[in-house]
């Protein structure tokens, strides 16, 4: 029987920025982040529920192009966000995370009579300025997250580079590190037989020259097959050129509106992952979703170097390169990926990352013991 709100429960309500993997369909960072939020929460509540507002999810919906159906699960609730407000005053005092400083009105309204929980799971002030965001902007964004450090409880904070960024921010803050680390969906296995090629290409960035080396790659060694995984680019992109012409090579197949199965029964098929991002501020910070689901598989990638994943393993589950992606780069990889040079690191990468999700310190202290 599904459990109900009470004063003798301790419970956490996960406010999913994006569709958590339970929806079925192609996950984003926040999304993930949530699951692994309420994996490391349960431990410490009577209670863990999702909760994701219909603006949300009819944006992925449209994103997508078809029907996303909600799941039948009594964990998960959807409302409208313009309903928060009269959700959180009918039920029990709970605990409630959010990630990143988007829904700041809603913490303050949550604040009134539940603990609040701050995730910042990257910078997101830089992704803004990176998409050409006005200063005013920005200064609302920054002014958010000034105030959801004053409003929480507990910060959660995603990364030893993002620490170093925030130190200042998170003087007198009780605050906790908290890697993302997405869970892997157990599929069957398969035969590794070809090459993941993915990223995103976001709006403010250029990736003509990742598509132009994996093209010539790609011609140069047709046997190999190839993965591309990616929405449909803009023609107005600067890159939909080299994107058109790596896309009708007849050894790249290009894939999206993957359901979370589907990719993970893609990545048990892959020997290697090739992380199509460029380098700039933003990236300094960030901690590429795609590259931790290829290494939560069990697949070495091949990945640029200074991102803010430099700091989350002992040794690196394949390679790191400083400047462009050229061609060898990707033949030196692909080689040593066949020839299983990565698979200490990345068995010990996969370690790490099962440790950094069981790790249930930030939510310690914030609930009860589970009931028995």
């Amino acid at each position: 029987m599904a459990s109900t709100w009470s004063e003798t429960m301790s419970s956490c309500i996960i406010v999913a920025n994006m569709l958590p993997p339970h929806f079925g369909w192609g996950t984003r960072a926040p999304g993930l982040r949530a699951e692994q939020l309420a994996t490391q929460a349960r431990p410490h509540f009577d209670e863990v529920r999702f909760l994701l507002f219909l603006e949300r999810y009819g944006l992925m919906r449209t994103e997508r192009g078809f029907a996303i159906l909600t799941p039948q699960r009594a964990d998960t609730t959807v409302i409208h966000q313009g309903d928060f407000k009269t959700f959180a005053e009918r039920i029990e005092p709970a605990t409630f995370v959010f990630t990143q400083a988007d829904f700041t009105p809603l913490a303050r309204q949550a604040a009134t009579r539940h603990a609040v929980v701050y995730d910042i799971l990257a910078p997101r002030w830089l992704e803004l300025g990176e998409a050409g965001a006005d200063e005013r902007t920005l200064e609302r964004y920054r002014n958010q997250h000034r105030a959801m450090l004053q409003l929480a409880r507990r910060t959660l904070v995603n990364g030893p580079k993002t620490e170093r960024l925030l130190v200042s921010d998170l003087a007198g803050v009780d605050w906790v590190p908290s890697h993302l680390a997405p869970t892997p969906l157990e599929v069957p296995a398969a035969e590794r037989t070809h090459l993941l090629f993915g990223g995103k290409a976001q709006r403010w960035t250029d990736v003509t020259l990742s598509f132009n080396a994996m093209a010539a790659f790609a011609q140069r060694q047709p046997s190999v097959g190839i993965f591309m995984v990616s929405e449909r680019v803009d023609e107005r992109a600067p890159h939909a050129a080299a994107f058109g012409t790596l896309a009708m090579l007849p050894n790249v197949a290009t894939l999206w509106n993957l359901s979370s199965r589907n990719y993970h029964e893609l990545m048990a098929r892959s020997f290697g992952f090739v992380d199509w991002a460029p380098l700039n501020e933003e990236r300094i910070y960030a901690t590429s979703t795609r590259v931790l689901q290829a290494i939560a598989a069990g697949v070495p990638v091949l990945h640029q170097a200074g991102t803010g994943l430099d700091e989350f393993f002992d040794a690196f589950p394949g390679e790191r390169i400083g400047g462009t992606i050229q061609p060898e780069d990707v033949a030196r990889f692909v080689e040593k990926a066949r020839a299983g040079a990565y698979r200490e690191a990345v068995a010990a990468a996969r370690d790490r990352l099962a440790a950094y999700r069981s790790d249930t310190a930030p939510f310690a202290g914030l609930g009860l013991a589970p009931c028995a």
